[in-house]
């Protein structure tokens, strides 16, 4: 316990000035009231001596001799005891109105905590959502940086690998064959746009022999380009909003799914498929 404890109860228990006035007062009068008694038992009788004993020779007179020196005094403490009763009770209220003001105190103070804590919280919040909001537009960005990264890298291998579109059946007859440089000029969308149109074109003119098997000329680039096609639309999935409405027009899951046309209608290009680990 420190020492400012220490003092405070010692002040709570020790009386206050009023209260010990009003005991010394008591103790006072009791005094001066016993030598008045007994210097009357004195003078009271002249065969009495100092020590005034051998006047008060029966029961009765012990009884009056009591009972009038002090019920006096019973009444003066009784007084003494509701001047101190009613001190106390003062003191009490001074202090309860003491502690209700300090309760008054805390409250505010715990208002004010409280409504400094939901400011807080908001701020918090706030910056909680600005940090997200931040990290969307930045998840959002990489994603639109690495799929126009992925649309460039597939706009040139189809302007440089558009041979690989030469497919023949078993009798080395032409089953499908076209050539992009008509469109060497276009914009990457543009031209991976005219791919897939090309191969959907083709691929209705194949419908009329659609139980033939076909022969791929350039496996290896088709599988190289196929690769290339399934990272574009790998990296087309985590686009969102106005990004991923202005990539839907290239057709890439179309690209992607007629190309896996050609190549369940191709044995030896699905084998290749395979052994690449597409």
């Amino acid at each position: 316990m420190g020492l400012d404890a220490a003092a405070d109860d010692i002040e709570k228990t020790s009386l206050s000035p009023h209260s010990f006035a009003a005991l010394v007062a008591g103790s006072v009068l009791t005094a001066l009231w016993l030598l008045l008694s007994y210097g009357y038992l004195i003078k009271s009788n002249d065969s009495c001596t100092y020590l005034a004993l051998h006047c008060i020779q029966s029961l009765n007179d012990w009884g009056d001799f009591f009972a009038g020196t002090f019920s006096p005094l019973a009444f003066v403490w009784l007084v003494v005891a509701v001047i101190l009763q009613s001190m106390e009770l003062r003191e009490q209220r001074a202090e309860l109105k003491s502690t209700r003001a300090e309760f008054a105190q805390n409250r505010e103070v715990a208002r004010t905590q409280a409504t400094e804590s939901k400011r807080q919280a908001e701020f918090i919040g706030e910056q909680t959502k600005l940090l997200q909001e931040q990290e969307q537009r930045n998840k959002a960005e990489d994603a639109e940086a690495q799929f126009n990264a992925a649309i460039e890298i597939l706009a040139a291998t189809l302007i440089n690998y558009d041979h690989i579109w030469s497919f023949g059946f078993s009798d080395n007859e032409r089953a499908l064959g076209f050539r992009l440089e008509s469109y060497r000029r276009d914009s990457d969308r543009r031209l991976i746009i005219a791919a897939g149109q090309e191969l959907r074109q083709a691929l209705r003119e194949l419908k009329k022999r659609a139980e033939e098997p076909l022969r791929a000329v350039y496996p290896h680039d088709f599988a190289r380009t196929y690769r290339v096609v399934r990272l574009a639309v790998d990296s087309f999935e985590p686009l969102e909003g106005r990004s991923r409405h202005l990539a839907v027009p290239l057709g890439l899951h179309a690209l992607r799914g007629n190309m896996e046309l050609l190549v369940h209608r191709a044995p030896g290009l699905q084998a290749l498929m395979d052994n690449d680990a597409l």
